[in-house]
């Protein structure tokens, strides 16, 4: 009972591991050479944590999660974030010595390339991070770890795989899917995160570079947002007229007005006005006319209260 507690002792260390990846993540892309080196000494520094505290079999054999920790490296850092991680841990576990020393080296090598070679099946198949494959994934580590057990004195040998195998194969596995999963998820939120924010700028390069005049009210007329077209067209600065109810800024005309608040209420009860002829009060007082076009703004289905009209611009 003792093995099963405390190898499952030390793979609780590595969650750990899940949100300090996240932080790096949110710093630098995965594909920016100086994320993977900090991904690959993260990585590597959680190995050594590991060694720190594992399963003490025999002297110079010792069981710890290292091989999950840099088989993750490569997986979710690829080939230098896994080389940087398996020198670290590599040559920690060389200067604890011990009978086992290049046998664990050879699992910290092993696990890396396989988590390399995985990273790379990604890249042509998403479909890899799905709970079976990644499980499969910790099955193979770990089965190539129990195979370095073979590279001990022989009879050690079969005494730690006779001990050791059932143990292993019953944690590490479920341990490498759970902890890839969690891996895995944050990088999509952070992915996600990311072409939002992108998606955000592209949206306020457009709204501010637009030749028509774009604004958003809400049931009450307030203007809400309005680009800065609206300098050209009309005479508004932008600041002038957000925030303030249309009605009361003599923007339209008086026979104008009772068609866009007929046609605001139109939207605002889900229906789209495809064109709708608007005569518009410039702040110098001229006076121009303006094909407009209004749809609600949904949020799950449902009208939120404002009304995003698209106004041409006036002639």
């Amino acid at each position: 009972m003792t093995i099963f507690t405390d190898l499952i002792s030390n793979v609780a260390l590595l969650l750990a591991l899940s949100i300090l990846y996240s932080f790096l993540t949110r710093i630098w892309k995965q594909g920016e050479i100086p994320g993977q080196i900090l991904a690959g000494i993260l990585f590597g520094g959680v190995a050594v944590a590991g060694m720190m505290q594992p399963l003490n079999y025999a002297p110079g054999v010792i069981f710890d999660g290292r091989s999950m920790v840099v088989s993750m490296a490569g997986l979710f850092g690829g080939p230098v974030a896994a080389a940087i991680s398996a020198l670290i841990a590599g040559g920690y576990r060389l200067g604890l010595g011990g009978t086992g020393a290049l046998t664990g080296f050879g699992v910290i090598f092993t696990s890396a390339a396989l988590g390399v070679g995985y990273h790379y099946l990604r890249r042509k198949n998403p479909d890899v991070t799905k709970p079976s494959y990644l499980f499969a994934f910790g099955v193979i580590v770990h089965i190539s770890m129990l195979l370095w057990m073979l590279t001990l004195p022989w009879p050690l040998a079969f005494e730690v795989l006779d001990k050791i195998s059932l143990p292993v194969m019953l944690i590490f596995p479920l341990a490498t899917l759970f902890l890839a999963k969690l891996l895995a998820d944050q990088e999509e939120r952070n992915y996600t995160e990311d072409a939002l924010r992108k998606s955000e700028e592209q949206y306020r390069l457009h709204f501010e570079n637009a030749s028509d005049v774009i604004y958003s009210i809400d049931s009450d007329f307030r203007i809400l947002n309005i680009t800065p077209s609206v300098l050209r067209v009309l005479g508004y600065k932008p600041e002038e007229l957000i925030g303030r109810p249309f009605q009361d800024l003599n923007i339209l005309a008086t026979n104008s007005l009772k068609l866009a608040f007929n046609n605001t209420m139109q939207v605002l009860s889900g229906e789209r006005i495809s064109s709708a002829i608007y005569e518009f009060v410039a702040k110098d007082g001229t006076r121009k006319f303006g094909d407009v076009s209004g749809a609600p703004l949904l949020r799950n289905g449902k009208v939120t209260g404002e009304t995003k009209p698209n106004e041409t611009s006036p002639k």
